[in-house]
């Protein structure tokens, strides 16, 4: 593995396990689309394709992460039928409830990134 690919993807492990499980929230695309975080598709695309190959699709990835944050922050909330009983949890649609931007056991917010 070349020296630039190998310290790229070790600087993405770092964030991975040190940064990323204590800043409070999660990869807004994965939560939108059930995948893998955008981390976590930079370093196999990086593996893939080496890191100056990537570096186009890795700022358009980004790029989707942060559309899908906007799409979840602008979906809304109904937790009610159309006659005005609360939805059981069978009914919860991730694609327009808006607590799907709540992906890190509902708890935390996602942000993109």
């Amino acid at each position: 593995m070349r020296s630039i690919t190998k310290l790229s993807v070790e600087t993405i492990n770092l964030y991975q396990n040190y940064i990323s499980p204590y800043k409070g929230y999660c990869c807004a695309h994965a939560a939108l689309h059930n995948g893998v975080s955008c981390s976590e598709w930079g370093k196999q695309k990086i593996l893939e394709v080496g890191l100056l190959k990537a570096i186009s699709e890795i700022i358009h990835r980004l790029k989707e992460c942060k559309h899908a944050y906007s799409l979840m922050l602008s979906s809304t909330v109904d937790e009610t039928d159309t006659k005005g009983n609360k939805k059981d949890d069978s009914e919860y649609n991730p694609f327009t409830d808006k607590k799907n931007i709540y992906c890190c056991g509902n708890a935390l917010p996602c942000y993109p990134f």
